[in-house]
């Protein structure tokens, strides 16, 4: 009887990214978690607990991670983002809690059948509870965080480049006309991974109830000449815009990224043929 890579089932989700999203496959070149049947009851029994103990360590200090990031993030008293973040807090203390508190009764377990009600109850906790937060709390620590920092360390990047080419060609040891299009290149670069930026933050917090409990939204009722109008253009809006996949905040936020990864691409040729010119 095998146990099947129980810490990759428990820790799939949080072991996403480190500041970078990166995909985990179920391939991936780990020890393969496994109680083989050839165990006397006892050597199964404490396989199992040793397994469990290193997936719940694991998968407190994944937690750990994502609680110190989300502590990291810096918002406007009151605002969407704090009161997202605030939410997200209150999530990975949970995830903390319940690992934890499965520690706990680990320590009390004698039998196989108790390690393996321990086991199912992780395993449903991470696929039902775990795994659906935590792929937002990634999701917004990467849109809020280490987006807008990359993207901020590209921008002055671009702009100490762009300062550098203005003097030496003031002083004509180039000449600054054969860098405008890279200039300009980077530029609407810059702008472009922005407003990708842009659009990953307001996609996230859209998806954040505005609304609070106690606050009473008016129901209106269309009237019949409203449907109609509405409707028609709806379907004027719907033939005027050309069928596009649609990206969800990750994959905006992963576009920027790879937008301002190709420009440090053009940063390096910049340098090399600024140095090429000036003999260097």
């Amino acid at each position: 009887m095998r146990l099947i890579n129980f810490q990759l089932l428990v820790l799939m989700p949080a072991l996403i990214w480190s500041g970078v999203p990166a995909t985990v496959s179920a391939d991936a070149d780990m020890e393969e978690l496994a109680v083989t049947g050839d165990m006397s009851l006892q050597e199964r029994l404490v396989k199992k607990i040793e397994l469990t103990q290193n997936a719940l360590s694991m998968a407190v200090e994944k937690a750990e991670a994502m609680q110190t990031s989300l502590e990291e993030l810096e918002f406007e008293a009151e605002s969407e983002e704090e009161q997202l973040r605030n939410q997200y807090l209150n999530e990975v203390s949970g995830y903390l809690t319940f690992y934890q508190e499965r520690k706990l009764i680990l320590d009390t377990t004698n039998s196989l059948e108790e390690i393996d009600v321990l086991i199912q109850t992780i395993i449903e906790y991470r696929e039902n509870i775990y795994a659906p937060s935590a792929k937002n709390v990634l999701e917004f620590v990467l849109v809020f965080s280490y987006g807008p920092s990359v993207l901020d360390t590209a921008k002055e990047r671009y702009n100490n480049i762009k300062a550098d080419i203005e003097r030496l060609g003031g002083l004509n040891l180039i000449e600054d006309e054969q860098y405008a299009g890279v200039l300009e290149q980077g530029r609407i670069t810059l702008e472009e991974a922005e407003q990708l930026q842009v659009q990953a933050r307001e996609l996230i917090l859209a998806m954040y109830p505005t609304t609070t409990p106690t606050e009473e939204v008016p129901m209106v009722l269309p009237l019949e000449g409203d449907i109609a109008e509405t409707k028609s253009m709806t379907e004027e809006v719907t033939e005027m815009v050309p069928t596009m996949a649609v990206l969800n905040a990750r994959e905006l936020a992963e576009e920027s990224l790879n937008k301002i990864r190709g420009l440090y691409g053009i940063f390096i040729e910049t340098g090399q043929k600024i140095k090429e010119t000036l003999g260097i």
